[in-house]
C-alpha cells in the first residue's frame, strides 16, 4: 500500500514538471538489432563508463546475495517476522537519507571519490553481519550501507548521460539497466545457495569477497578518474589534443556556460573562452566541480524559467 502510495505521489507530480518542447525531429526507419547492437557497442568503448558498469554489476551481485543471506541468518537467529521486516524498511530508510545529503556531498567529493568510497564502505561493513545479532544491529547495519550510493549514483549517471550523445542515450539507460537488472535478479538466487551450502558467516565472508574484488578492480584503475569532467570534442574537424594527465590545463567556458578543460598552449576552439584557471587535470576539475553545479545549458535554464512565470 505505502508503495503504490509514493508511486501514486510521484504520478502526481511529475504532471507539473514543465520542459520546453523539442524540436521536431524527422522520423527514420529504424532496426531494432541494429540499434541494440550500437548502443552496446557504444558503451563498450568508453572506458569510465565499461568500468563502472561492470563493477556495479559485481557490486551489485553480491549485495542481492548478501542481503538475502543476511536475512536467513537473522531468521535462523531468532530474529521474529517484523523484526526482519523493519531490517529491510532501515535498508530503504538509509537510502532515503543518503538522497537527501547527495546533494551536498555531491558538491564536496569529486565524482571518482564518490564511487569508490561507496566500494569501500560496502566491502567494509559486510563482513560486519558475521559478527552482529539481533534485528536491530543488523538494521543499523543496513542502514549505514545504504546512505552513500545515491550519490555515486548521481554523479555517475550525470557525467555518463552528459558524455553520451542524445541519440545513444536511451540506448545507454537501457543497457545498463539491463545488466543491473540481471544481477539483481541473480543475486538472490545465488544468495539463497550460498545460505544453504555455507553454514553460518561463511556466506557472508564470500559476499564479502566478491564485493572486495570489484572494489580493488574499482580502485587501482585510472580509467574512473576521467569521469570527474567530462571533455568534450568541441572541434572535431581538426581533433582535439591529447589529454596528459602530467600535462598543464586551463578551464574554459562556452555562452552555454558549459565547461571544459583545455590543453595550455593550444588554440581556444570557436565558442569557448577562457576562464582564467590554469593547473593541473586534476586542479582544473575539482574547480570545474565547484563551480558547475547546474549542468543544465543556460538556454534551457532561461526556458524552463520563463514557462514557470505566470
Amino acid at each position: 500500500m505505502v508503495d503504490a502510495l509514493t508511486h501514486a505521489v510521484a504520478f502526481v507530480a511529475l504532471s507539473f514538471v514543465r520542459l520546453p518542447r523539442p524540436a521536431p525531429v524527422p522520423r527514420e526507419r529504424r532496426h531494432l538489432g541494429r540499434e541494440i547492437a550500437e548502443g552496446v557497442a557504444w558503451v563498450w568503448r568508453q572506458p569510465a563508463i565499461r568500468v563502472t558498469a561492470l563493477c556495479a554489476l559485481v557490486l551489485n551481485l553480491f549485495f542481492s546475495a548478501f542481503y538475502v543471506v543476511v536475512l536467513v541468518l537473522a531468521r535462523d537467529g531468532g530474529v521474529s517476522a517484523g523484526g526482519i521486516g523493519v531490517m529491510a524498511a532501515m535498508l530503504g530508510v538509509g537510502g532515503v537519507v543518503g538522497a537527501l545529503a547527495a546533494p551536498y556531498l555531491n558538491r564536496v567529493l569529486r565524482p571518482h571519490v564518490s564511487v569508490i568510497a561507496v566500494f569501500w564502505v560496502l566491502t567494509a561493513l559486510t563482513p560486519l553481519a558475521a559478527v552482529l545479532h539481533g534485528g536491530p544491529m543488523l538494521g543499523a547495519l543496513f542502514f549505514a550501507m545504504a546512505l552513500l550510493p545515491p550519490t555515486a549514483n548521481a554523479a555517475v549517471m550525470t557525467r555518463q548521460l552528459l558524455l553520451t550523445p542524445d541519440r545513444l542515450r536511451g540506448r545507454l539507460t537501457s543497457v545498463l539497466g539491463l545488466a543491473m537488472g540481471a544481477s539483481a535478479a541473480a543475486g538472490p538466487a545465488m544468495g539463497g545457495l550460498l545460505a544453504q551450502a555455507l553454514p553460518g558467516a561463511g556466506a557472508v565472508l564470500v559476499c564479502a569477497a566478491g564485493m572486495a574484488v570489484a572494489t580493488v578492480a574499482v580502485t587501482v584503475n585510472r580509467a574512473l578518474r576521467t569521469i570527474s569532467t567530462p571533455v568534450v570534442d568541441h572541434n572535431p574537424t581538426e581533433g582535439k589534443p591529447d589529454m596528459d594527465d602530467d600535462a598543464t590545463y586551463e578551464v574554459l567556458r562556452n555562452d552555454e556556460d558549459q565547461y571544459s578543460l583545455w590543453p595550455l598552449g593550444h588554440e581556444v576552439p570557436a565558442g569557448w573562452s577562457r576562464v582564467g584557471k590554469e593547473g593541473t587535470r586534476d586542479e582544473c576539475s575539482a574547480y570545474v566541480d565547484e563551480v558547475w553545479t547546474d549542468m543544465r545549458p543556460r538556454s534551457l535554464r532561461e526556458r524552463m524559467g520563463a514557462d514557470t512565470q505566470p
